[in-house]
C-alpha cells in the first residue's frame, strides 16, 4: 500500500474504501484470500439520529471492536479514518485517542465546525457537497465559515478584535477535501455523466495539504471513467454502497478488487 506517500501526477489515485462497519468486514477485505490493495478504511464513528439511525454505524459502537479494526488496518499499511458527522472538536478527539486514530473524515455541518479547534496533529478530511449539474461547490472551504463569522461581527461593529481574531481564527488547514455529489455519505451522485457536471467540477486550491477525494455515487463500472472526466486526476477514490453486498452493508472483496483494478487503470490527460 501506498498510503504513507503522496502519489505523483502520473499514478492512478489512492483508494479509500468507507463505510466498513465491523471487525469481521475489516477482516474479509484486509486478510481475505483476495485482500485487494486499499489505502484508506473508513468506519462510520456516528450513530445517526433517533428517527434515522446509521445503517453502516461502525460496530455499533462497540469502541473495543473498533479499536481491533484501526489496529488491524495498521497492521495491513492502510490507513484507518474515523468518519464524524455533528460531533464537536472534543468528542472527536475523545474519540480518536480512545481508539487510536490519526485520521479523522468531518462529514457534516456540526464536525466542519468543529475543524478550528482541532489538533494538527489530526489529520483531515474535509467533507465538501457540489451541484452535479455545475460542478460547483455548496459548501464553505475549510475555515471560510469561521472567517465569515468574524467578518460580520466586524462589519456590524461588535467586535473591534475581529482582524486579530481572523488571524487566530484556529485551524484552517486540511489534509484533502472530499468533493461529493449533494448529500453526502446519500451515495447521490457527484459523477453524474449525463449532467456533465464533472468534466467541470470546481476542485477548490490550496486549501489542502494532499489534494483531493472523489466520492459520491462511485462503482467498479463507473470509477474509470469518473476519473478520467475529472479536469484533473483526484488523488483518492472513495466508494462505499459501491463495493456492498446486497445488505447494502457488508463490503464485498469481490467489488473491492473490481474498484482497485478500474482506478487503477484509469488515465487522466
Amino acid at each position: 500500500s501506498s498510503s504513507s506517500s503522496s502519489p505523483s501526477v502520473e499514478s492512478s489515485p489512492l483508494v479509500k474504501i468507507c463505510g466498513v462497519s465491523s471487525l469481521a468486514c475489516a477482516s474479509n477485505i484486509l486478510e481475505g484470500p483476495k485482500s485487494p490493495n486499499i489505502d484508506f478504511m473508513g468506519m462510520i464513528l456516528w450513530p445517526g439520529t433517533a428517527d434515522k439511525p446509521c445503517k453502516r454505524y461502525c460496530a455499533n459502537g462497540n469502541m473495543d471492536e473498533v479499536a481491533k479494526m484501526v489496529d488491524l488496518a495498521k497492521q495491513k499499511d492502510v490507513t484507518p479514518v474515523g468518519v464524524f458527522v455533528d460531533e464537536d472538536a472534543d468528542t472527536i478527539m475523545q474519540v480518536a485517542n480512545q481508539v487510536g486514530l490519526e485520521w479523522v473524515q468531518l462529514h457534516g455541518d456540526g464536525a466542519r465546525a468543529a475543524l478550528r479547534k482541532l489538533p494538527m496533529k489530526l489529520k483531515v478530511i474535509y467533507v465538501m457537497a457540489t451541484d452535479p449539474q455545475t460542478g460547483k461547490l455548496t459548501t464553505p472551504k475549510p475555515g471560510e465559515d469561521a472567517v465569515e463569522d468574524r467578518k460580520k461581527s466586524y462589519d456590524a461593529g461588535k467586535n473591534p478584535m475581529a482582524a486579530v481574531d481572523f488571524i487566530s481564527a484556529g485551524r484552517r488547514v486540511v489534509d484533502y477535501v472530499l468533493i461529493d455529489g449533494p448529500s453526502p455519505g446519500s451515495g447521490e451522485s457527484a459523477v453524474d455523466a449525463k449532467s456533465g457536471g464533472l468534466a467541470k467540477l470546481q476542485v477548490p486550491r490550496g486549501c489542502s495539504r494532499k489534494g483531493w477525494i472523489l466520492a459520491g455515487g462511485l462503482a467498479p463500472d463507473n470509477v474509470q471513467t469518473a476519473i478520467e472526466t475529472c479536469p484533473f486526476m483526484p488523488n483518492v477514490v472513495d466508494v462505499s454502497s459501491g463495493v456492498c453486498t446486497s445488505d447494502g452493508i457488508t463490503k464485498d472483496a469481490d467489488k473491492v478488487s473490481a474498484f482497485v483494478s478500474a482506478a487503477t487503470n484509469a488515465m487522466v490527460a
